[in-house]
C-alpha cells in the first residue's frame, strides 16, 4: 500500500528539530493547536513555522471536548490555527469522555465542524478510533464524507479495526510510540494512505 510518512505533535514533545524530522523521511506534520475552549498550545506557534521552514506538509488539530460550547471551540481553534493556503485541512480530534448520549456528541461535533467549515470550504478531518466511534458516537455516519484519520495501534501493514461508514481510511495513526530524529522522547506516527500527489490535493487553497 503506498503511502507517506508523517507525525504529529503537542506540547508532549516540546521543542522540535524540523529540519531533522525532513532529514528522516517524514513529509508531513501536525501540531495540537487547542483544546475545549481555553487552551492554546505553548508550541504550537513554534512548530507552525518551524514545519514550513523544513519543507513539510503542516496541519493543525483541535481536541474536541463536551464540556465546552462547539461554537466557543471552534473560534478558539480558528484564530490560534489560522488555517491559510498550502495548509492540511484542520482536524477534529475525538477521543475525550463524555456523559452525553451518541446523538447529543454527534450533534455538537456538528456545530464546530460547521464553523470550521464555513471558514475552510473543505471537509474537516476527523481523528478517530474504532471503539470511540461505536461506543461514544454510536456508529455514526454522520461524518463520514469527511477524510478519516484513523487511530488504530498496530505493527500490520493497514489498518485492522475500521469503521464500516468510512469507504477509505486517509490518514492512519499507527503508533503513540515512535523514535524520531529531532525529537526527544517518544512521538505519534502517522501515514497517508495515498500518493505524495494526492497529499498534496488536500492542501487548502
Amino acid at each position: 500500500m503506498e503511502h507517506v510518512n508523517g507525525i504529529d505533535v503537542s506540547d508532549w514533545q516540546g521543542a522540535v528539530d524540523w529540519a531533522a524530522v525532513n532529514a528522516a523521511g517524514y513529509s508531513f506534520a501536525f501540531a495540537k493547536a487547542s483544546e475545549g475552549a481555553g487552551w492554546t498550545g505553548k508550541t504550537f506557534a513554534q512548530n507552525r513555522s518551524g514545519i514550513a521552514r523544513a519543507g513539510i506538509l503542516r496541519g493543525a488539530y483541535h481536541m474536541f471536548t463536551f464540556d465546552a460550547n462547539p461554537i466557543d471551540q471552534a473560534s478558539l481553534f480558528l484564530s490560534t490555527a489560522q488555517p491559510s493556503g498550502g495548509d492540511l485541512p484542520p482536524v477534529v480530534d475525538l477521543e475525550r469522555p463524555t456523559k452525553l448520549g451518541p446523538r447529543d456528541n454527534v450533534a455538537a461535533i456538528r456545530r464546530f465542524l460547521d464553523l470550521i467549515e464555513a471558514r475552510t470550504h473543505i471537509p474537516t478531518i476527523v481523528y478517530v478510533g474504532y471503539y470511540y466511534w461505536r461506543d461514544v458516537l454510536g456508529s455514526t455516519d454522520a461524518f463520514a464524507d469527511h477524510p478519516l484519520w484513523l487511530a488504530n495501534y498496530t505493527d500490520e501493514p493497514q489498518p485492522t479495526v475500521v469503521p464500516s461508514v468510512w469507504k477509505t481510511v486517509t490518514f492512519w495513526q499507527y503508533s503513540s510510540k515512535g523514535s524520531v530524529g529531532g525529537i526527544k522522547g517518544l512521538v505519534d506516527l502517522d501515514r497517508y494512505l495515498g500518493t505524495p500527489a494526492q497529499l498534496e490535493a488536500l492542501r487548502l487553497k
